[in-house]
């Protein structure tokens, strides 16, 4: 796990959820967007969308499938 997981982990442990999500958006962006993500994770990229978003309440099973596939 690098630094930036550990970081998004420790956020939602701070339950700072909002920003945890933000930080994964960021880092999907920077890593080829939600296609390539939906790609490696076999997620599909509105359902990513859907749990990213303000409102979203991704599983923990989907949260660290996307974590490890980042």
């Amino acid at each position: 796990m690098n630094a930036d997981h550990a970081d998004i982990i420790d956020l939602f442990m701070d339950d700072k959820e909002a920003e945890a999500k933000l930080y994964i958006k960021k880092l999907a962006k920077e890593s080829g967007g939600y296609q390539r993500l939906s790609k490696a994770t076999g997620l599909c990229d509105k359902s990513i969308n859907r749990m990213l978003s303000p409102r979203g309440n991704p599983t923990s099973r989907n949260l660290f499938l996307i974590l490890r596939n980042l």
